[in-house]
């Protein structure tokens, strides 16, 4: 049993040092140091390269990268059957965005796990960043204030009321202010209350927002009720969690409310919003974010079209966090069977919803701990 290293907000408070001594038009791009060997291990019988590729590109994509032309080549370049030297300069991420980016990889440059086996997990990349709140606000400048960030926008008077029942996540009533007018882009607060949020908006005790990055992709984000950024939801108002997940469900468009019962599908009388009216919405509806993109003409090498490729994203970080005795013999270099002895007395279980996966998996923090070099996390 090695060390473990424990990671929490230690990269983010190097990164708002560094903001403090140095503006982002100070940084000198050609002085950082985006490039990093990430390694793949095989987590399912029809993962393949092919696969891989488009897990970064959607990894990238939701983190705010441009993915410019023809420069997957300069992103991804395998140099072995297992291992990627992936340059995070070529992603077209913004100069902020790569000042995070820098700190974080020499961080994991310098891990026990990077310097033993030459490389850093893909999965572990990807749970360090986009499922790391505090990184993910870090690489996609989300405001840490909600004032800065609806400052930014002009928001409708008017405040749209959905009743408890009719979200699949929300445990009460939810309060919505949506964009007055501005066709050109997008963006939306949810607000989590009681009573007194329906007569004052500002009296809420928490607030999800979301709005659109340059790339066309969604950027989200949690306001506590003073007003300032928090990690992941209150679960005592949804169980909406961080904003990666929100990822989840929101990666390319709003999501009607299909979970609402039958009696609330009509007008629901003086204050409530007719929820067929509320999913004949355009924004909602994924009408409006598809017209802004066209406006916006965007050159890139992600496809948009196809939606559906996200869950490849998923099944990288899924599989990560719930490996199969399979995939950490590939993770650590380590005969099968002696990955099976170590983890014999773990729980396990199988996932109910990528069965393929495995029926014997395991959760991440447990497996760290037999891990036979330091990890971070």
């Amino acid at each position: 049993m090695r060390y473990i290293v424990i990671l929490f907000f230690t990269l983010l408070l190097m990164s708002n040092k560094c903001s403090k001594e140095n503006t982002v038009e100070e940084v000198n791009i050609a002085e950082l140091e985006l490039q990093i060997k990430v390694r793949w291990s095989k987590a399912y019988e029809l993962q393949n390269k092919n696969k891989i590729n488009s897990a970064i590109f959607w990894w990238g994509f939701f983190l705010g990268a441009d993915l410019p032309l023809d420069a997957k080549d300069r992103i991804i370049q395998w140099e072995e059957e297992t291992v990627i030297l992936l340059d995070i300069g070529e992603m077209g991420f913004s100069k902020k965005a790569l000042k995070a980016f820098d700190h974080i990889l020499e961080v994991l440059r310098k891990s026990e796990e990077y310097q033993k086996m030459g490389s850093i997990d893909l999965g572990r990349l990807v749970v360090l960043t986009l499922n790391s709140s505090w990184h993910y606000y870090e690489i996609t400048a989300m405001p840490k204030q909600l004032l800065d960030f609806t400052s930014q926008y002009h928001f409708s008077e008017e405040t749209v009321i959905l009743p408890k029942g009719s979200s699949c996540i929300s445990s009460k009533d939810r309060y919505f202010k949506f964009l007055d007018g501005d066709k050109a882009t997008l963006a939306f607060i949810s607000a989590e209350g009681d009573e007194r949020t329906r007569e004052n908006f500002a009296d809420a005790e928490e607030f999800e927002v979301y709005d659109l990055m340059d790339n066309g992709q969604f950027r989200f984000a949690v306001y506590d009720y003073k007003g300032k950024l928090k990690a992941f939801a209150d679960n005592k108002f949804t169980r909406a969690g961080k904003p990666s997940k929100c990822l989840w469900c929101h990666e390319t468009s709003m999501q009607s409310l299909f979970c609402a019962p039958l009696e609330l599908k009509e007008n629901l009388g003086a204050g409530f919003l007719s929820l067929k009216k509320f999913d004949s919405l355009k924004v909602i509806k994924g009408e409006q974010l598809e017209a802004i993109r066209t406006v916006r003409d965007i050159q890139s090498d992600f496809d948009f079209k196809r939606k559906e490729l996200h869950y490849l994203l998923e099944l990288v970080y899924i599989s990560f966090l719930e490996p199969s005795a399979e995939r950490l013999a590939l993770e650590w270099n380590m005969p099968l069977a002696d990955v099976r002895f170590l983890v014999k007395d773990l729980p396990h279980h199988e996932h109910e919803e990528f069965a393929y996966l495995g029926d014997t998996l395991y959760e991440r923090k447990d497996v760290d701990l037999l891990s036979p070099y330091g990890v971070i996390r």
